[in-house]
């Protein structure tokens, strides 16, 4: 439900020709992904959902997280402050894809699940403060 009033709102935005700064755009997916990774193991380990489930989703995540990092590191940065903002966020959208892999395997190794949320989260808070930056710009 959520994400569907998500997806109405940014597509009733770009009609009205209201877009969002393709660097805030692509940190914001990246954040998204990290977060859902770390819903997906948790949900696994609470039994919510099926360790296939979760895997579709780590690989959703990873998808998602990678075409990001395309798209930032190919931003024309026009000015210092845009491009050291691409650099951080190229450096974080990279740790947090190579969590997102490491998640991948963590869905059938229950006792490293605790520690990778843990990294997945602070991915996601890291990748969240730099999509607040990207959209003050």
């Amino acid at each position: 439900m959520r994400a569907a009033l998500v997806v109405a709102l940014v597509v009733g935005l770009a009609a009205c020709g209201i877009t969002t700064p393709p660097l805030e755009r692509a940190a914001g997916d990246a954040t998204s992904a990290t977060g859902s990774a770390a819903l997906a193991l948790r949900g696994l380990d609470d039994g919510d959902l099926t360790s296939a489930v979760a895997e579709t989703t780590i690989e959703d995540a990873v998808t998602t997280a990678s075409k990001a990092a395309r798209e930032v590191a190919a931003y024309p940065a026009k000015n210092t402050r845009e491009k050291q903002l691409q650099e951080q966020a190229v450096a974080a959208i990279a740790d947090a894809v190579k969590d997102l892999h490491r998640a991948r395997d963590g869905v059938r190794q229950p006792a490293q699940r605790a520690s990778l949320v843990d990294r997945l989260t602070a991915d996601r808070d890291r990748l969240d403060e730099l999509t607040t930056k990207a959209g003050s710009l």
